[in-house]
């Protein structure tokens, strides 16, 4: 028969296991989501396979996998996420798809919004286009979904809650007698300050998710000339990971050559300087038709029509991103700024024409000063002239099946472009709504005329230039002011 002693033991367990059950019950769960929701990342790359499973690759065989550490630097919470390179290009979309889908993101300010689901990042996006009000402080910049607290907690905060890079695969490559192993690393955002410690945290975070056929392998490439710096400084001082460390340019192959974004544009070439001051006052001082020669890849695309850099860039870099977006040709070219030719052209800031193909071929041949100003002057922007009309003679509206193509040039003006189009749909075989009617602007020039008086002394009012607060009272009324 149990004693007190064993009775009140027992009891105390019992109220160890209940208190610990209710603990586990009432705690949240570390990554809470709603059920069904996959934010398509993983804690964990188990193999090479999973690797290039998840990976974005280019043309050239590099293979590009993004991955976010939360929590940076708290041993007992930090986690790395694996981004599926097939459904996110930026590391921010992987946070507020989250959020927008309702799932939170440990340990950052805002919280999760309830009530909507999307099942991708466009479709976030393109739902986000049509808000007037962006919720979790976002914002669109050139039609994407940008977090601007997202980046700051990971790379401008001194104390970051957020770590986050690119997991490479750079395949072996051979150019003449030059021959590049194959290389497994890692990169940092160009504006990341890494420093030393920091850098050793990056890398006992990524060692203990890779299989050890990555693992092992790791190195960090440097993108900016801070980050160079710091490898310097690790070498310098004989550091554990100076062997582990290096820049974009030691990977360059002379004569190597690798096209991200193909076209034909012509302009004149320009070499960037490496330092800062210098490169600042180039930049500023250029026009909007550089071909620009650059050392390394840059963070953000300057103006012109054209890059070439003499390191390789990888396939998600966001350059090679806002290059295609922007159709301008951007390539790698080893040696690039060891060619006597193209030095001499960046010299006198020469004309050329380039030619940069998808297949990996590249054409750059000077032109005359002549040649050059025709090609500008055809592609400059014209102003339309536009006739007089009056539109009280026209029908307030038409009815589209009773038009022909012959009028689609005089009807633009009356009932638009995209109507007097109708026509020319019908020749076409393309069958139309029944009685389709098109209204012409007649209706609306006449509610305008006994407003012309007002409107002009509107647009004459040097209040309305100076004062934005003005304009959007005026354009978008009380309330909404």
């Amino acid at each position: 028969m149990p004693g007190p002693l064993h009775r009140a033991a027992a009891l105390a367990f019992a109220w160890l296991a209940a208190a610990l059950v209710l603990a586990c019950a009432e705690a949240p769960p570390r990554w809470p989501a709603p059920p069904g929701f996959d934010d398509r990342t993983v804690s964990r790359v188990a193999t090479v396979e999973q690797f290039h499973e998840l990976a974005r690759s280019g043309e050239t065989g590099t293979a590009v996998l993004k991955f976010v550490i939360t929590d940076f630097g708290d041993d007992r919470r930090q986690a790395v996420r694996y981004l599926d390179g097939r459904f996110y290009a930026f590391h921010d979309e992987w946070y507020w798809f989250r959020l927008l889908n309702g799932a939170a993101v440990p340990g950052l300010r805002y919280s999760a919004l309830a009530g909507q689901r999307f099942a991708s990042v466009a479709a976030a996006t393109a739902w986000a286009s049509e808000q007037r009000r962006l919720p979790l402080g976002l914002r669109m910049v050139d039609a994407r979904l940008y977090s601007d607290y997202f980046y700051e907690v990971a790379v401008h905060r001194q104390s970051r809650l957020l770590g986050l890079g690119t997991l490479l695969y750079l395949p072996a490559r051979r150019v003449g007698d030059q021959h590049r192993e194959a290389r497994w690393a890692f990169e940092l955002e160009y504006s990341d300050p890494v420093d030393a410690g920091t850098l050793e945290r990056f890398f006992a975070a990524l060692e203990a998710s890779l299989p050890a056929a990555i693992a092992d392998q790791l190195s960090w490439i440097a993108r900016s000339p801070a980050q160079e710096a710091l490898v310097a400084r690790l070498h310098g001082r004989g550091h554990a990971l100076a062997d582990r460390t290096l820049g974009y340019a030691e990977l360059a192959l002379p004569g190597e050559l690798e096209v991200y974004s193909p076209g034909l544009v012509a302009g004149r070439v320009r070499r960037l300087p490496r330092e800062p001051g210098a490169a600042a006052s180039t930049l500023a001082a250029a026009g909007d038709d550089v071909i620009w020669l650059m050392t390394s890849v840059p963070d953000e695309l300057p103006r012109g029509v054209g890059l070439l850099t003499a390191a390789p860039q990888t396939p998600l870099a966001h350059v090679n991103l806002l290059a295609r977006d922007r159709g301008i040709p951007n390539l790698y070219v080893g040696g690039l700024l060891d060619d006597p030719q193209l030095d001499q052209l960046a010299r006198v800031h020469a004309p050329v024409v380039l030619l940069a193909e998808a297949d990996g071929d590249l054409h750059l041949e000077p032109i005359s000063e002549a040649d050059y100003a025709r090609y500008r002057n055809l592609i400059r922007p014209r102003r339309p002239t536009l006739a007089a009309i009056d539109p009280s003679a026209w029908p307030l509206a038409y009815e589209l099946e009773a038009l022909v193509p012959e009028q689609v040039p005089e009807l633009r003006a009356v009932i638009g472009g995209k109507a007097a189009g109708f026509p020319l749909l019908a020749a076409a075989g393309v069958e139309l709504p029944e009685r389709a009617l098109a209204l012409s602007v007649r209706s609306y020039a006449e509610h305008l005329a006994p407003l012309r008086p007002l409107l002009s002394e509107l647009l004459d009012d040097p209040r309305l230039n100076r004062d934005a607060r003005l304009r959007f009272l005026l354009l978008e009324g009380r309330e909404d002011f």
